[in-house]
């Protein structure tokens, strides 16, 4: 079987990583994968390259650009000759329709949010969904990461017929409890051990609705004075003014560690004592299966397929309800370190048996031998 995967983007990111996870998986099975993007750097695009994964980036900036990037890619799809090409994200599934064209291959298309937040889009987004419900038929499958995200595609207009449910997967043996990175992470946090920590880790963006975290952390720190608050991800640094005047508007001062872009999420999710999520719109959040495997209570706004994600392994609550986040967050706070860790285990065990990165790829292989068996 031969895979051509064409995304987006290999930025960090959840649909980025869920890409890399699959690929790395389908590859050490045998298969023949290569990975075209149309933008990416950093240590996704290293982590490809080191696995020995064929991986080209277009950097594709002007529709000149464009132009000439998918010149580039249809001869690489034409050397690879896939049996199929697999778009990833809306410009990766327009792209991959265009590329297959050039090879003759059967075309999947990997759509990996829900439309909730349809609103916070940029109008070139917009419109290319739109131009993408147009084209659904054109792939034999389109795999959605959550039920939610099939349910807003398809009444926008996206091919019933096609759809398909594939939730990420997660790497358990990457994110898992880990005493040891525990006690190393709240040592650069200057959290002792009984100081309550509390994270997010989520890029700067308004769909990850930053305000409402910080608006809760700060009625959680009204209630535990010694509580800690940590934000992880891409624009969560001290360069970000804006994030630095909602801090300190939340009176939370010295409270907040600020990381940006971290390597070693697992470590700092080993070393959190509840993990949120307090998005205005996911389909399936990989940060909360993540943080489940890593044995960590979630609160989590009532996002995509959150509630069946956690199912009884942590709180839900309103999507922009800070004051809901923050009694959510004191409810888990509250429990002994017994009972966090009980919720925690039954969290893990849950990721282990329905969230698996194995079992996504093997969900996604079987997907794909069954496509290239239709006539």
């Amino acid at each position: 079987m031969r895979l051509c995967f064409v995304t987006t983007s290999l930025d960090v990111g959840g649909a980025e990583s869920a890409l890399v996870g699959i690929v790395e998986e389908l590859a050490a099975d045998g298969v023949n994968v290569q990975v075209i993007a149309l933008r990416g750097s950093g240590r996704l695009v290293r982590r490809l390259e080191q696995g020995g994964i064929p991986t080209a980036i277009l950097s594709i900036r002007t529709a000149s650009g464009a132009i000439l990037g998918l010149l580039k890619a249809a001869r690489l799809a034409r050397r690879q000759q896939p049996d199929i090409v697999q778009g990833w994200m809306y410009h990766g599934a327009l792209f991959s329709c265009l590329i297959a064209l050039t090879c003759r291959a059967r075309v999947c298309w990997g759509i990996r949010q829900s439309l909730a937040a349809l609103d916070r889009e940029t109008p070139s987004t917009n419109r290319l969904i739109r131009v993408c419900a147009r084209l659904s038929r054109w792939p034999v499958a389109i795999v959605y990461a959550s039920h939610s995200a099939r349910s807003d595609h398809e009444s926008l207009g996206f091919s019933a017929s096609r759809g398909a449910v594939i939730p990420n997967g997660v790497d358990i043996d990457r994110f898992r409890p880990d005493a040891a990175a525990r006690a190393k992470w709240r040592l650069r946090l200057a959290a002792p051990p009984l100081m309550p920590v509390v994270g997010i880790v989520a890029r700067m963006h308004p769909i990850k609705d930053h305000e409402t975290f910080l608006d809760a952390a700060a009625i959680v720190a009204s209630r535990y004075p010694r509580a800690c608050f940590v934000l992880a991800g891409r624009g969560c640094d001290e360069t970000n003014d804006g994030l630095m005047r909602q801090i300190s508007s939340a009176r939370l001062g010295g409270r907040v560690r600020v990381l940006g872009e971290v390597d070693d999420v697992p470590g700092l999710m080993a070393a959190l004592d509840v993990l949120c999520l307090s998005s205005r719109s996911e389909a399936f959040p990989n940060v909360v299966a993540e943080g489940m495997a890593c044995g960590v209570p979630c609160a989590s706004t009532n996002v995509g397929d959150v509630p069946s994600i956690l199912s009884g392994a942590g709180e839900v609550v309103p999507v922009g309800d800070s004051v809901a986040l923050a009694d959510a967050i004191i409810r888990l706070l509250a429990m002994s370190s017994e009972e966090r860790d009980e919720l925690g285990r039954v969290a893990r065990r849950r990721a282990i048996d329905e969230y698996s990165l194995k079992a996504s790829a093997e969900r996604y292989s079987a997907l794909y031998r069954a496509c290239i068996k239709q006539s």
